[in-house]
């Protein structure tokens, strides 16, 4: 990855004296990393590049103190009204304290800003962006953003907290994120911490956890989709007509150790969509990730008796019915907070019409260049509330449509294309794991063509 200084931004993450040996809060060797983050900040700044430091900034009695409890040690772990599993820690990092203070040895000439966090008493924060409630900002985000930032790099303490918690969500807000092994440093606890945050940091491809739902997942490309998660580790739900269907999908996913369901919904029917977002968030707490398969197409000429027909029927589908799930499932994406990715299958179609005389489809070609510039609307709409938005434009790929493929065009996928073969469902399944996994975080108002070359040959 080529990095441009200019657009880039060092995060210095709570070098305190409290988290530095002597410390109320002391990590092991924490003090190692003062001079690998002076050295980066010299050469950044030098470069044009920013510099920004995070402070933990407590109040006295601040809830996540074990002394706030009675009865309660360091290590326990409580539930708050605002968050669960809040861990406890020994006094630290009091406001106006000198174990608040920076490192004396760390370099502050190059920081242009201080962002102070964990300074309501009610709340704590790990993440540079996000208090521990995952809703409240600190506005490091917003500033970030406002300079054109593209990539940031981060050290710090502690591992496997503080930079663990930033360094992830700055991957779900879209930035390229890069921890400086050598500057950062781990708390340990519980054991085992540190291991698991560095692994997680590394996996770029990782959708484990993730909670996906997909339409019209139950056959055809939407079949591959599904298994393609479920492999990498997602759970699934699955919404389509054929509920019976559907089930009997989920049901040869279990092999993979998730959690599956299937609920009936037809996309081109708003109450049908509404009912059927009200049972996925029964199942799931939240939504991760939404790929809309769901579509028809025609083989009616458009100018025909029955064309006109055909186009509601088609465009109320494919244009609509995506419309309709996004319209009931974004919203609880937003609120939850934590970003995500939305993917909707659209075609080549799209894109060009050459087939037109042989294969008639006009709604089809129509309604998935609709879907085409909705996904770039999208982007921009969602993309601030750390939401990706992407299409995929299939060529031809083995789905229920292959039975309206003329002869003609399935010789010329054979003769022509540069692939020579369609592709198979698992294929534009393995596309939107990578879409929907941090090494898809720079991906956004993509339309994708995915074609094994077709748009090379006439």
């Amino acid at each position: 990855m080529t990095i441009n200084a200019a657009r880039t931004l060092l995060l210095i993450i709570d070098v305190q004296n409290d988290f530095c040996p002597g410390g109320a809060l002391a990590v092991n060797d924490g003090d190692a990393v003062v001079q690998p983050l002076n050295a980066i900040a010299k050469s950044l700044a030098a470069k044009g590049g920013r510099v920004a430091a995070t402070q933990d900034w407590h109040p006295a009695g601040h809830i996540s103190f074990a002394s706030s409890h009675n009865g309660r040690n360091p290590g326990d772990v409580i539930d708050t009204s605002l968050v669960k599993g809040q861990v406890l820690w020994p006094d630290h990092c009091v406001q106006g304290t000198k174990g608040a203070d920076f490192h004396d040895d760390l370099d502050l000439k190059s920081v242009s800003l201080i962002i102070r966090k964990g300074f309501r008493g009610e709340l704590d924060s790990y993440s540079a962006f996000f208090e521990n409630d995952k809703k409240t900002q600190t506005g490091l985000e917003g500033w970030i953003k406002s300079l054109g930032i593209e990539t940031v790099i981060m050290g710090g303490l502690a591992t496997d907290y503080c930079v663990f918690f930033s360094a992830m969500d700055c991957k779900h807000l879209g930035f390229n994120t890069i921890i400086a092994c050598d500057a950062v440093r781990g708390v340990g606890f519980p054991e085992g911490s540190v291991e698991k945050a560095i692994a997680e940091m590394k996996d770029a491809y990782d959708v484990k956890g993730l909670n996906v739902v997909v339409t019209g997942g139950n056959r055809g490309i939407g079949r591959g989709i599904s298994q393609a998660f479920a492999e990498g580790g997602a759970n699934v739900v699955i919404l389509c007509r054929n509920v019976d269907s559907g089930k009997q999908a989920a049901k040869e996913l279990e092999k993979f150790g998730g959690k599956y369901a299937a609920f009936q919904c037809d996309i081109a029917e708003y109450d049908s969509v509404k009912a059927a977002a009200a049972e996925v968030f029964k199942f799931f707490p939240n939504v991760d990730v939404l790929v809309n398969n769901s579509g028809v197409a025609t083989t009616t000429p458009f100018l025909s008796d029955n064309g006109l027909n055909e186009w509601l029927r088609v465009v109320n589908t494919n244009l609509h019915g995506t419309a309709f799930v996004i319209y009931e499932i974004a919203p609880k994406m937003v609120e939850a907070g934590k970003g995500g990715s939305i993917i909707t299958i659209s075609s080549v179609g799209a894109h060009r019409v050459s087939g037109s005389r042989i294969h008639p489809n006009a709604p089809y070609h129509a309604s998935k260049a609709g879907l085409d510039i909705f996904t770039r609307h999208l982007a921009v709409v969602l993309g601030d509330k750390g939401i990706r938005v992407n299409s995929i434009c299939p060529g031809n790929f083995h789905s229920d449509l292959d039975k309206d493929l003329p002869q003609a065009s399935i010789d010329r996928v054979a003769n022509d294309l540069p692939m020579h073969r369609f592709g198979e469902p698992i294929e534009i399944g393995a596309l939107c794991v990578y879409l929907s996994s941090p090494a898809g975080a720079m991906c956004a108002g993509i339309n994708l063509v995915f074609d094994g070359g077709a748009m090379c040959i006439r």
